[in-house]
């Protein structure tokens, strides 16, 4: 996680949780609706284990409704056609939307920007 914590303080005002799961290239997704709690409990914190540090705590979802979601959505957002990817560059980077929401610089939204591969490279891990 971010260590941001916004969703887990979101969980103790309201437990309503929904989930959405894509993947890449397919066109159904699967929506799941439910209430989750969040755990400290070591057994399930240690079946979450992956490379770096240890997750301080879990989320457990009970599931209310689990269903399909027809893939109209995604053909019609054009979402796994490459020719649509090249179109991103219209959009506002990650740096861009920094920078309105916390006021930072334009200098420091660039260079947030430009780190970001780096950072990627250096922090992400393989399960």
């Amino acid at each position: 996680g971010n260590n941001r914590l916004d969703t887990l303080t979101n969980l103790l005002h309201d437990n309503s949780i929904a989930l959405l799961l894509l993947i890449p290239g397919i066109g159904e997704t699967v929506r799941i609706r439910g209430k989750a709690i969040i755990s400290t409990d070591p057994k399930l914190i240690k079946k979450c284990q992956a490379q770096g540090p240890d997750p301080l705590t879990v989320m457990v979802i009970t599931v209310s409704k689990i269903y399909f979601q027809c893939r109209r959505a995604l053909v019609r957002s054009k979402l796994w056609l490459a020719q649509s990817l090249s179109e991103t560059n219209m959009l506002p980077t990650a740096g861009d939307l920094l920078a309105e929401a916390a006021a930072i610089s334009a200098v420091e939204a660039d260079a947030y920007d430009k780190n970001m591969d780096e950072y990627v490279a250096k922090t992400l891990y393989e399960r």
